[in-house]
């Protein structure tokens, strides 16, 4: 039986995945971790830790992910989702570990007018971009075989995020102001995990490092995404459009970060539901 360990256990990724593992106990025994279990910035600690529990499978979930907070702190950033992905690629390396590791539209600019393929040349403009991109490089530089996975706009029933927060807003207040002039897919953490299943089932034909975009079908703004959400919780709150400019981050972020997802369903053989399909069933869960 394959051995798996998952990283950022208490992220909405980390518990999506235990959500469906049950349906993958036949093949895969699962071991759920967190900073208390593990810290993937100790080398020492990552490779203790899969030798002892005989590991052959690691989902990387863990990362970094307050974007405006790393401008201020870059270095417990950079430590996670560079120093932390470089030791676990290592140990992945030393220890014949098949790794899939998760990373973000934000190694993007977001000036480009078409979805982003997986070949297109990143250019991240924050610090958060910039850590997880130097995190895809440490796997590309240190490990022969295995999976990055960009991902893009991730909400759960678990966690903080968008969709949770728009529907907690809108029992408070009767007006909720959202940036309109950024567009990106949403994705569903389930829907997720069940991609990185498949994927990790078809692991016999990855050869070398093979970057997939995932991100649920369809594109739209904060705006659509959040008028969406509202109307499908009844709730009497009014969502009004606002300039990116008007909402000020200390961290940039890409105008457009839509993701062309023709190679993970043409070299998987993934289905990919749509949005609204996946964000109105997030919904009816929480409501």
């Amino acid at each position: 039986m394959e051995r798996v360990l998952v990283t950022g256990s208490q992220g909405q990724l980390g518990q999506s995945i235990a959500e469906i593992s049950k349906r993958y106990e036949k093949q895969f025994c699962f071991f759920f971790t967190d900073i208390e279990e593990l810290d993937i910035t100790v080398f020492d600690d990552v490779l203790h830790y899969c030798q002892k529990n005989k590991i052959t499978i690691i989902i990387n979930a863990a990362a970094y992910t307050a974007v405006d907070l790393a401008e201020d702190f870059p270095e417990k950033c950079y430590a996670i989702n560079r120093d932390g992905v470089k030791n676990l690629a290592k140990v992945s390396e030393f220890l014949d570990i098949f790794m899939v590791h998760i990373s973000t539209d934000y190694v993007f600019d977001g000036d480009s007018e078409i979805p982003y393929v997986e070949e297109d040349q990143p250019n991240p403009i924050s610090v958060y971009g910039k850590s997880k991109l130097e995190g895809e490089n440490a796997i590309k530089l240190d490990l022969k075989r295995g999976v990055i996975i960009r991902t893009s706009w991730l909400y759960s029933i678990y966690g903080k995020n968008f969709l949770k927060t728009m529907i907690e807003l809108s029992r408070k207040q009767k007006e909720i102001q959202v940036v309109a002039d950024q567009y990106g897919s949403p994705t569903c953490g389930t829907d997720l995990a069940i991609a990185i299943m498949e994927i990790i089932n078809k692991r016999e034909l990855i050869k070398g490092i093979e970057i997939f975009h995932y991100s649920n079908a369809g594109s739209c703004s904060w705006f659509d995404f959040a008028s969406f959400i509202i109307s499908k919780t009844g709730e009497d709150c009014e969502v009004k459009p606002i300039s990116s400019i008007a909402y000020k981050t200390k961290a940039k972020r890409p105008r457009h970060s839509e993701f062309n997802k023709s190679k993970v369903k043409n070299f998987i053989g993934i289905v990919i539901p749509a949005w609204e399909l996946s964000a109105e069933k997030t919904i009816k869960r929480l409501l």
